[in-house]
């Protein structure tokens, strides 16, 4: 009983929707017809790029490593005979030994460091010099603070009893 219900609704609902894509149809055959616009002129001649502009934006496009995220070129080549092969370990140089000799003068202080490398024995330096990629940040009267890539040394005069 339920299911015949249920059939005689399905088939009303279907001829309603019928009736009324029929009418649609009548109005839209009624209403006056819509002349098309003509379409604009084309160009004459189609719009030529300067040889130089292409260049410029391909130099500028290559430079700026638009793929990545840096904007800088990867730091491993890429080569396809090489994929799926784990990269060589990173190894760093050992941190030098550095040991503060003494402090020389008075204001400027220079200080005698021993332990630099590619240096023998003691070598003098002031504020601000630069060597083996080490600065020298600041001299006190018994301390020196020196910066390296990844390390800052704070040395002490040790005083010998």
């Amino acid at each position: 009983m339920k299911g015949v219900v249920i059939d005689g609704a399905l088939w009303s609902i279907a001829l309603i929707g019928v009736a009324v894509a029929a009418a649609g149809v009548r109005a839209v055959s009624k209403s006056s017809l819509v002349v098309p616009q003509p379409l604009p002129a084309a160009w004459a001649e189609p719009r030529r790029f300067a040889a130089d502009s292409i260049d410029g934006s391909v130099a500028y496009t290559v430079a700026n490593d638009p793929f990545r995220l840096s904007r800088q070129p990867a730091s491993v080549a890429y080569a396809p005979a090489r994929e799926g092969m784990v990269p060589p370990p990173i190894i760093r140089a050992p941190r030098p030994n550095l040991v503060l000799r003494g402090i020389v003068g008075g204001p400027p202080w220079r200080a005698i460091i021993e332990g630099i490398p590619g240096h023998d024995g003691g070598t003098l330096l002031r504020q601000g010099d630069t060597v083996a990629a080490l600065l020298v940040r600041a001299i006190g009267r018994d301390t020196v603070i020196i910066k390296g890539a990844d390390t800052t040394w704070r040395l002490t005069v040790t005083r010998s009893r």
